[in-house]
């Protein structure tokens, strides 16, 4: 009898598992501002980061395999402070290409088909979404269909290298140290610059992703400066001395021993 109250428990336990899911654990970010430049500042380095690859996170593709991008991944680091709060994602992409200023153009506020880091984020547990994005040539913040946030106050940043590139962006946020929300970033791919051959990684409504803002700071380096005033106060250093030459000290010495050999010729001839 114990052993099948044990079971029917164990599957009762399951049974409430699978109709009420548990919220995923949530990340805690540190509060810090850092300057929407494209770069990771190292403040970034202190708070939460999470990454996404061809492996674990393939959500889309087109014309085109995973294997064809190779090494393909990125890093994101999140920040926040009391008006915003900051992404800034770090891309691995050997075949960057843009789609073109003139596609983005007829496109309108959104083109997907880029290079691109799309970004979506809900604050009230998934039932609401912001989308948005930034491509890696800087074109354009694009705004996505699914809005609860002023977009008028969303702000990024883009730098590129070879084979990689940074997407940095702010969207404006009404919560409290110790709220939680969730956010997806999904990257884009094109291998060609018609879009005709893409992949993407990463995710986007999905609930997985849950970060809570710690209320901790990040620590910023000191940096100190020396003021002109600060500079005036210090006394001034005292003159080193310069030790004489040995050839200057031998020259002194021969013109003396010169004049006081002629002064001793000069007597005896007035004896």
């Amino acid at each position: 009898m114990k052993k099948l109250a044990l079971l029917m428990a164990i599957m009762m336990v399951a049974l409430l598992a699978a109709a009420f899911p548990m919220n995923a654990a949530s990340t805690p970010i540190l509060k810090g501002t850092p300057e929407i430049d494209g770069v990771v500042d190292d403040i970034y380095l202190q708070s939460a980061s999470y990454t996404v690859d061809t492996t674990n996170d393939q959500v889309y593709k087109s014309g085109a395999e995973y294997t064809d991008a190779k090494d393909f991944k990125a890093t994101t680091y999140i920040l926040y402070d009391d008006q915003f709060i900051y992404f800034c994602t770090e891309v691995t992409d050997k075949t960057l290409v843009s789609c073109g200023k003139d596609v983005i153009e007829k496109n309108g506020k959104y083109t997907w088909q880029n290079d691109v880091v799309e970004m979506w984020a809900s604050l009230d547990g998934g039932t609401t979404w912001a989308q948005f994005n930034y491509d890696a040539f800087g074109l354009q913040l694009g705004i996505g269909a699914d809005q609860f946030t002023d977009s008028s106050k969303l702000q990024g940043a883009a730098t590129k290298a070879s084979d990689t590139y940074i997407v940095e962006a702010r969207m404006p946020h009404n919560l409290k140290d110790g709220a939680e929300f969730v956010y997806n970033v999904q990257v884009n791919n094109i291998l060609v610059a018609d879009a005709s051959k893409i992949v993407c990684i990463g995710a986007q409504k999905k609930t997985d992703h849950v970060f809570k803002m710690s209320g901790e700071d990040v620590v910023y380096e000191e940096i100190v400066e020396e003021t002109e005033a600060a500079a005036a106060e210090k006394p001034a250093e005292a003159p080193k001395a310069t030790a004489a030459k040995t050839a200057d000290v031998l020259t002194v010495a021969l013109i003396a021993l010169a004049i006081s050999g002629s002064g001793v010729i000069v007597s005896k001839k007035r004896k």
